[in-house]
């Protein structure tokens, strides 16, 4: 199994993933299947914000994805995320869902480390001295 970025030519694969996960389960809270054209938006919306969709393949078959993205548009989650990793039923158990799991997390991590970088430089930190700290 291999990890990597998701690409347009996985739409159709993660399409009959996506569809599949609306009509069995409560995990996506949509009442209908999409169509290409909603997938590859929800891809872009992804890419513009930032935020990774992983692809798990073998063998140039797409098992499954994975992305994590905003939990809420309230100022108090702005340092949680909320994850997605959709496995094709016939490939679960396989462990391609902790490989996604684990990928998520890195860059995760990544991301907020860049973002708080970023955040402390734009600051002028001798002035907040006595309140910067851990995730300010």
């Amino acid at each position: 199994m291999i990890l990597r970025e998701l690409n347009e030519g996985d739409l159709p694969a993660l399409l009959v993933i996506h569809n599949h996960a609306i009509l069995t389960t409560t995990a996506i809270w949509d009442e209908s299947p999409d169509d290409l054209a909603g997938r590859r938006l929800w891809l872009q919306t992804r890419r513009q914000a930032g935020y990774p969709v992983l692809a798990c393949e073998q063998a140039g078959v797409l098992l499954g994805f994975g992305t994590f993205g905003d939990f809420r548009p309230r100022s108090g989650y702005r340092f949680t995320v909320e994850h997605s990793v959709y496995i094709s039923p016939e490939y679960q158990r396989r462990g391609a869902a902790r490989l996604l799991l684990e990928a998520l997390i890195a860059r995760a991590r990544a991301l907020r480390q860049a973002r708080d970088d970023r955040r402390h430089r734009s600051r002028q930190c001798a002035s907040l001295a006595p309140t910067c700290g851990d995730g300010l």
